[in-house]
Order: C-alpha cells, then structure tokens, then sequence
C-alpha cells in the first residue's frame, strides 16, 4: 500500500504543479492582453490577425495596407479597448482626390457609416490641401483645420499621441515639418484601440507602429505650440473651419463636376445581348464596377458586362460608378466591351448583391452578376496563375471561390473545412475560372466579402476517430491503473498473509512443540502404573493435533502465488507437511503454462485442493492421492482424487468444508464438481477461464463487491 500511495502522491503533486503553472500563464496571457499601455512595436500588416474592419474594401500587399473603396468613412481597427497612454504613427497616401485619411486613437463602440465611432481623429485632406484633427461621437467635431502647401499629394508620416487628456499629432513629409496640434480635452477618452480611415478616398498606409507615451513624448511634439482647451459649447469648433475663402472650396467643386460629366446617349447593360451588331459597333453603357481584379465586371439594373480596358485600369475601385464605351463582343454567353475606355464618374456607389442559390448559379442565369450565395467550405489550393481557389458546396452543388492573389494572405486564418461561408462576388461560368470542372464560380473582390457564419460540426470524421482513439487510451490507461492498484493490492494481502504465518510459526507452532515437549519429560518421570498416563497421552494428542492445525494455517495463508510456485507442486508439499504417521502415496502432475493464471484464480485453486488434500488425508484413510493440474485453451483445471473411502455426494448434506469450497471457487468466477461414492474414492474438480475478458469481468465483480461492502 506504500507504494500505492506513494505513486498517488506524485500524481497529485504533478496534477497541483500543471494546474498552478496554468493559472500563472493565464494570468499572465490575461494581464497583457488587458494592459493598458501597449509595447512598442511594429504593426502586422497581416489584415487576419487582430484587424477588424468596419466598411470598405480592404487588402494587404507587402508591408501596406490598402483601402480601396471611396467610401464614406471606412474604418479598420486593432490593439485593445483597455489601452490608456500610447501613440501611434504611420507613412500615409491618398490614392484618389477630394478625400481624406488618417489614423485613429482611443477608439471604442465603432460601427459602419461616417464618424460612427468615438475616438480622436488626424489626417491630411486632399480636397482643401489641409491637415485635420478632431473627435467623433458618432458625429464630428473638428478641433484643428490647418493648410498644407502647395499641394497634399505623396507620402506624409502622421503621429498622433494621447498622454492624459493631452491630444497631440505632427504631419511630416520630405520636406519637413508641415502641422502639428495640441489639445486638451477635459471631457477626453480615457482609452481604446487605434486604427486606420479614410472618407470619400481610397488610401494607402505603410510603416505602423504603436507604443506607450510619456510626458516627454508629449513634449517633443509640442514644444513651442500653447495647447488648445477644448469648450464644446464654444461655436468656434464648428466654424473654424469656414475661415477658407469661397474660391478654395468652389474650384475642386468645379473640377468634380466636370469630372462627373456622361454621355445621355449610353445604353442598359440588358440590350447588349441583343444587338446583332456585334463586333462592328462600338457600345456605350454606365454601371457600377462590381470586380477589378482578376477582370473588370460592371453591371446595372438590367445585366453586367466584361470590361477589358484598353490601358492599365489600376485606379479603378469596386463601387466605382463607370461610364465604358468599347467594342461589343460576348465571352461565354456574356457581353463584353474589348479597348474600351473607362470614365469614373461617381465613387463608392452601393452595390446590392442578388441572393441566390448554387443550383440557381448553376443554371447560368446570373453570369457576370454581383450576387450573394452559401456554401460549405472544403478545401483549397493555388491556381497556376497565383490566385487562391476554395472549394465549396452546397446540397450537393460544388463550385469555387476565387481569392485575387493582392488579397489571399489576408483570408482568416481561422477558415477550418466544414465551415459555413457567405460569399459576395461576380458569378462567372468561363472555363479560366471554373477549370471544366465545376458550373460556375464566385470570383470576390475583396477579403471582407467571405464571411464566416457557421463554424463546422464537431462531429467530423477526423473529430470521431479522435475521440475514439481518446476513448480507447483512457480505458487503457484506466484498465492499467486498475491492474496496479489490483497487484498493490493483492501484494499488501499477501504481505499480511506472510507475516501472519511467520506470527503462527513463531508463537503458536512453537508453543505447542514446547507443551509436548514438556509433556513427554512429565510422562517420562511417572511409572507406567500411575493413572496419570494415560491423560497426559490425550494431552500429547491434543497438543499434536494442535500443532498440526497450526501447521495447516502457515500452509493455508502460503499460497503458491505467494511463493511463485506452481500450484499441483505446492499442493503435494503441503499435504507431506500435513502427513501425521502413515503418509499415502502423493502423486502430482502439470500439463501447460501454470504462469498464465491469474493471482487471484491461483489462489481459490490452491485453497480449494488443500481442502480436498486434508480431507483425504483425515477422513477418507486413502493409499494414494493423485493432485492434476491441466491449463490449456484458456480454461485452468485442478483435479485433486483419492482412492479413499468415499462418501454421498450431496450438496445438501456438505458440510463447512465443503461449503468452504464452494464459495472460494465462486470468488474466482470458476466452477467445482465434486464427484464421489461410498468406497470408491473422491474426486474434486476446479475450472476457471483465464482469458483477458475472463480477468476484466472477474475484477469487475471484485470491484462492485468491494464498493457494495464499502457503501455498508
């Protein structure tokens, strides 16, 4: 039992020491992520860790992240709500005019749509060639408006510092030193996130980097500046912004305008299939873009066409209201404008997909229309020409979705076979795309147009057979430590049994020798006439029985398992030991592996047999006693018969050693046949099942008799 515990111990201790070391890298896990003040560092560019965004398109290309859609005030967030003091600063672009974009701070409960978010707010305007600082409150308060000259156009580097309720920022380029601001709010934010917008302009940033402020951080950006207090009942905030004159804000009104201009006579999208001019007429239609890369698709109310432009069409956004005028064709059933020149007339257009089902999809009838669609995600692989192809179904419908290589490394990382996607994109059936091996595919413009809204069943085949194997180890590993508590067991009993036979030995065994020997001098000294004789002669046989009795207990708790021994051997042995006077004739035989029984059928066996050996040897005045032990097939058995004198066979009339018998051979799950006649000798006859199932349902049974006598 020692070692038992001392194993339970180290088990225990082990479990304690996993468990604290745990709880330590939680806590630890737990107390950076909600620390409020983040280290510095270089921003992952990688839009599927950490990035959350809210409207727009947006992709990651090298150490950039784009935002290409002309939106009105997209935003893409990361770091945590809980952070305080920090700063963060980045290489910043406008990508098209009359826009703005910029970096966010202390950002919290932000949402799609303008300034729908609070936080503080810094960025360059291309429109009024300005730099801006403000807050949001789900609308907008401009602190600070100030000019950049000559022109807002390159790269500018933007940082923006919060320390306190101290809001400061500085714009830079090549040149130098171009704004700066310093604010102070006394109903300021106190914490949130950082993140990158834009409004009415699609934007490129590059270099980010966020880390924790300092009065002297602070200083460093406003040294000469007089912080501007901030009063929200002062009117000033909302006009200082005015204080332009009229021509700076009327002349890019002029050039949008003219921008903006179409031709009246452009036709729907819907009559293109029509026309039997093809390939002779130029063609003139107007539409929103629907897809960019890897083709151009525009589309209107009444159908969409393929666009391929006659030169680089890199300016171009999704949203991208279009005016194209080229020459008609169609390319799988699908019309198409070949050298055509496109006109943006009208950006970050709202584009309202179709919703339908892979079998509609299949039938052809929305080629080239924007759509919305399910699927289960299956697989993936890269195509030939560097794009990313997932592979989906839905009730047995099998199509692909097509994954630009710009925007592949920036799907979610979490995307597991099984899950449930909602995909927005232009159906396509041409062959480049479907590869003649499913009816059509979904070709998306964006990462942001995969959404994750079912995750797969646990009950997947892979999972199944895991948890199968699992189950399997834990019964191992249960039938294991079921074994070793057994053997500690049984390894405790026969450490009592031992110890109680060395117990007899020593004390009661050696007192009987030493009565009978002090009995024997006694009678040695008394004439052969003294009536003395003959009771100290039934004393020395009672102390010789005795002594025998005693002899037979060391036997009994001896058993052969105890010893090693095999169990037909032991038995002879003892039954010599228990010889008194004449001994008969004792014959014992093995036949097959005695090693393969278990411990616990051993012993019933061998106390069983020394039953039936004493008994024959009291009562029976046998010659000869044969003792057979038999193991073969998974089946032990002991035989044990004398050519006594024999007695009725009837259970009814058994007495306690024979009762005896029967309830030791029932604990070991095995069978006892006593077969015997008047006269014609005794045979007893023990068989048990040794194989594997055999041991686990006789454990079984020890344990429920166990635990029902520890229950009482």
């Amino acid at each position: 039992m020692s070692a038992m515990k001392r194993v339970l111990r180290y088990t225990l201790l082990t479990v304690a020491a996993t468990l604290v070391v745990v709880s330590l890298a939680a806590w630890i896990r737990l107390r950076q992520s909600r620390s409020s003040t983040p280290a510095f560092s270089s921003i992952s560019t990688d839009l599927s860790r950490g990035w959350a965004p809210f409207g727009g398109a947006w992709r990651s290309h090298g150490q950039s992240i784009y935002g290409d859609s002309e939106g009105r005030g997209p935003k893409l967030m990361d770091g945590s709500l809980d952070w305080e003091d920090y700063f963060v600063e980045a290489d910043v672009r406008l990508l098209s005019s009359y826009g703005d974009a910029g970096l966010i701070i202390r950002s919290s409960g932000e949402e799609e749509g303008v300034d729908s978010y609070h936080g503080y707010f810094a960025g360059i305007r291309n429109m009024d060639n300005s730099y801006i600082f403000g807050r949001a409150d789900f609308g907008w308060i401009q602190m600070v408006s100030q000019p950049m000259a000559p022109l807002v156009e390159g790269w500018y580097h933007i940082k923006l510092l919060a320390y306190g309720c101290s809001i400061a920022a500085s714009v830079s380029n090549q040149s130098g030193l171009q704004a700066r601001s310093y604010v102070v709010d006394p109903s300021c934010l106190s914490r949130g996130r950082f993140g990158l917008k834009s409004y009415n302009a699609s934007a490129e940033w590059r270099n980010l980097r966020v880390g924790p402020s300092s009065q002297a951080a602070l200083l460093a950006i406003t040294q000469g500046l007089e912080p501007k207090v901030v009063n929200y009942n002062d009117d000033s905030l909302d006009s200082e912004s005015t204080t332009r004159t009229l021509d700076q804000y009327l002349d890019p009104l002029r050039r949008e305008a003219e921008r903006h201009k179409f031709n009246l006579e452009s036709r729907p999208i819907g009559t293109l299939l029509l026309d039997p001019s093809e390939g002779s007429q130029p063609a003139t239609v107007r539409g929103i873009v629907t897809l960019v890369n890897p083709v151009v698709y525009v589309q209107d109310a009444t159908g969409a066409v393929l666009v391929q432009p006659r030169g680089p069409s890199e300016s171009l956004r999704v949203g991208d209201e279009v005016e194209a005028q080229g020459t008609l064709s169609r390319v799988n059933f699908v019309p198409a404008l070949g050298q055509a020149s496109l006109q943006v007339l009208w950006p970050n257009s709202q584009i309202i997909p179709i919703v339908v089902t892979p079998f509609e999809l299949a039938s052809g009838r929305s080629r080239g229309r924007f759509v919305e669609t399910e699927g289960i995600y299956r697989s993936q692989f890269v195509a030939p020409n560097h794009s990313l192809l997932l592979k989906l179904e839905n009730d047995s419908q099998e199509f692909y979705a097509i994954v630009g290589q710009d925007i592949a490394g920036s799907l979610p990382k979490h995307l597991e076979p099984g899950s449930r996607l909602r995909l927005r994109g232009v159906a396509s059936s041409d062959e480049t795309f479907t590869r003649n091996l499913v009816p059509f595919a979904i070709l998306l413009p964006s990462v942001t147009d995969i959404q994750v809204i079912g995750l797969p069943s646990w009950w997947t085949r892979d999972h199944i057979a895991f948890a199968l194997v699992a189950l399997l180890f834990l019964a191992g590993a249960a039938h294991l430590v079921l074994s070793y508590e057994q053997r500690w067991r049984h390894e405790a009993i026969l450490r009592e049994r031992e110890r109680m036979a060395l117990e007899i030995h020593d004390t009661l065994a050696q007192s009987f020798a030493g009565i009978a020997f002090q009995l024997q001098a006694v009678r040695a000294d008394i004439p052969e006439s003294d009536p003395l004789h003959h009771q100290l002669d039934a004393a020395l046989d009672m102390v010789r029985r005795s002594h025998n009795e005693a002899k037979r207990s060391i036997i009994t708790v001896q058993t052969p398992s105890a010893r090693g021994a095999n169990i037909a051997e032991s038995l002879k042995q003892a039954a010599e030991k228990l010889c008194s006077g004449r001994a008969p004739e004792i014959h014992s035989v093995s036949q097959g592996r005695s090693g393969k029984i278990p411990e616990a059928v051993a012993d019933a066996m061998f106390l069983v047999g020394l039953e039936a050996v004493n008994n024959s040897l009291r009562h029976s005045g046998a010659s000869k006693i044969d003792i057979s032990l038999l193991v073969r097939n998974e089946i032990a058995q002991l035989t044990v018969k004398d050519n006594g004198a024999g007695f009725v066979a009837d259970t009814e009339s058994y007495g306690f050693g024979l009762r005896g018998m029967s309830r030791r051979a029932a604990s070991a799950q095995a069978q006892l046949k006593i077969a015997s006649e008047p006269g014609c000798g005794t045979s007893v006859q023990v068989s048990a099942r040794i194989g594997r199932l055999s041991t686990l349902r006789r454990r079984g049974s020890q344990w429920l008799k166990q635990s029902s006598l520890s229950g009482m």
